[in-house]
């Protein structure tokens, strides 16, 4: 009603950049009751009036008018505009909305260069802002909601549209975003890692008997879908990442306690392990990858037992990643050859001589010596310590290369003798002097 006033006030005046505005806005209005019709009319007289307007603004009407023709089922007019306006602007929203048409139209390859557009410009964006900003104000824009939107844009395409055939694309969506979201702020680092690090990169660095999985779960109330947890998965010998859906509430629930487990039915397992089982061919002893988000990154997911009670982290070999674009340099890591731990250290195998010679000693009232001396005789769980990781170690070494170096053998002499040996692993179990308190000075 008023919209009408203001037009024909404009129509009185003759003001034409007034009514190309008025025209612009009730077709919007229009289109949001549904009307596309009459908001089609008010589109193009809008656009009539707009020979002189910069390429953005004049862009602007075009896409509407093509979303607006898209409404009402004549893609090919829809096409028509859509196209002219991303002529006029490269931008995301004008490359997004192309994507959108051409899934619509199930052209497959079509929509895959213009989602790659749209992915492109965003991180074109993204990074020219955050190369402008410092460490402080990095973490908060990487972090903020509407950064967030932008980054995940192409995955809700194709999660949104349910179209597989942007899986790829989403796959290494998610590896570049990690390297954004966990960056430690080296510009060039991330300017190297983004522009080496995508779907093929990434398969070609697995071996056979290796699955890389990065998973995903919506943080945006305004799109997307709030219900799954997605697991984008990958092996060498897969032209496609497969997409895997995880009920994302039956895992709330479950940790809630409100779906009990029992012997005859393991809902995490159910939840989380059955869905990936059932899509992927996984054989005892692999190696899985997982790129954690959302609940599945604060639960020890290889400790879920299938039906036969055994542990998943029996089963696989699993390794967590902050993104799985790091697969090279985790196979770069040396392997673990031998360790070395010191613990239960016993004072009675120092002289007395020699403690008293300690310059850390030196400075201590003699009064206090003899208490040091006592506290520092022996602690019984430094030696636990010490078995507890042998323990651990005999599991992935074989036990006569897990040196457990206690009483007589943790001594200053014994570590000396290390000298270029340069064990894998090197632990000490350690602990400072105390005097108690009645006796501090």
């Amino acid at each position: 009603e008023y919209g009408n006033i203001v037009l024909s006030h404009r129509k009185r005046t003759a003001d034409y950049a007034g009514l190309r505005i008025i025209y612009k806005r009730l077709a919007k209005v229009l289109a949001h009751k549904k009307d596309f019709k009459a908001a089609i009319t008010f589109a193009e007289k809008s656009l009539e009036l707009s020979d002189n307007l910069s390429p953005v603004l004049y862009s602007e009407i075009l896409n509407n008018l093509g979303t607006y023709y898209i409404a009402t089922d004549d893609y090919s007019k829809g096409k028509e505009y859509l196209i002219r306006s991303f002529l006029y602007d490269k931008s995301k929203n004008n490359s997004y909305n192309l994507a959108g048409l051409y899934s619509k139209l199930n052209n497959q390859d079509s929509c895959k260069y213009y989602t790659h557009q749209t992915r492109n410009i965003i991180i074109e964006e993204i990074l020219h802002t955050y190369r402008n900003l410092d460490e402080k104000d990095r973490f908060n824009y990487i972090h903020a909601q509407d950064t967030y939107h932008l980054l995940y844009m192409p995955i809700e395409t194709c999660i949104n549209w349910d179209y597989k055939g942007l899986a790829n694309l989403s796959y290494d969506c998610l590896v570049q975003n990690n390297i954004l979201l966990n960056s430690t702020f080296d510009i060039e680092d991330i300017f190297d890692r983004l522009h080496s690090t995508n779907f093929e990169a990434i398969k070609s660095q697995l071996s056979e008997n290796e699955i890389a999985i990065e998973f995903w779960s919506n943080r945006d109330p305004e799109v997307g879908n709030f219900e799954y947890i997605y697991a984008f998965a990958l092996k060498r010998n897969w032209n496609d990442v497969k997409v895997i859906k995880l009920l994302k509430d039956d895992i709330y629930r479950t940790l809630r306690n409100e779906i009990p487990t029992r012997e005859d039915y393991l809902p995490l397992y159910e939840s989380i392990w059955k869905p990936i089982l059932s899509e992927i061919d996984i054989s005892d002893g692999d190696t899985l990858y997982l790129s954690l988000d959302d609940i599945l990154s604060q639960i020890p997911i290889e400790n879920i037992c299938g039906y036969d009670w055994i542990y998943m982290g029996d089963k696989y070999n699993i390794r967590r990643v902050s993104d799985t674009g790091k697969i090279s340099t985790l196979k770069e890591s040396h392997p673990l050859i031998s360790a070395y731990l010191y613990g239960g250290a016993v004072n009675s195998f120092v002289s007395n001589d020699s403690f008293h010679e300690k310059s850390i000693l030196a400075s201590i009232n003699r009064k206090y010596l003899p208490e040091i001396k006592k506290s520092f005789e022996y602690l019984p769980w430094s030696e636990v310590e010490v078995d507890s990781a042998s323990a651990v170690l005999c599991t992935v070494l074989p036990s006569k290369n897990v040196y457990t170096m206690k009483d007589s053998l943790c001594t200053k002499r014994s570590i000396q003798q290390l000298s270029g040996t340069s064990p894998s692993i090197l632990h000490f179990a350690t602990h400072g002097f105390n005097i108690s308190a009645e006796n501090y000075d």
